[in-house]
């Protein structure tokens, strides 16, 4: 996120046609209704119900074997994207809610332990 001396010192390179003024205007939170709208796609997420650990399909085979098709976290995630720093925010996100938990920065691996996370709503403030 740009902030402060970041956004003038990305501002000024603008100006001087080292970078474009449109990647500026993606990297700044702080404009328009962006932080709002990352943050409301959070609680959208958390309000959904928990994707893990559902049934979706059942079947008794021979010899007293049952089969089930439970829904688990995948594991990894592939993510592509340009400047847009809301994204790994949404990306984090749906990561912890489908239990799929990091271990590194933007390499997203299932979780050794049983993954579950309280979705208690966090006190969040408009970055300066």
């Amino acid at each position: 996120m740009l902030t402060g001396a970041v956004v003038q010192r990305a501002e000024a390179e603008a100006a001087a046609g080292r970078l474009a003024s449109s990647l500026v205007k993606r990297l700044d939170l702080r404009t328009g209704e962006k932080w709002d709208t990352m943050l409301q796609g959070v609680t959208d997420i958390a309000s959904l119900p928990d994707p893990t650990g559902t049934i979706t399909y059942a079947r008794a085979l021979h010899d007293n074997l049952n089969l089930y098709r439970v829904s688990c976290p995948i594991g990894v995630l592939l993510v592509i994207f340009e400047a847009r720093p809301e994204v790994i925010v949404n990306i984090a996100a749906l990561a912890l809610k489908s239990g799929t938990c990091t271990n590194q920065a933007l390499s997203f691996t299932p979780c050794p332990l049983p993954c579950k996370i309280s979705w208690k709503h966090a006190q969040a403030t408009q970055p300066s």
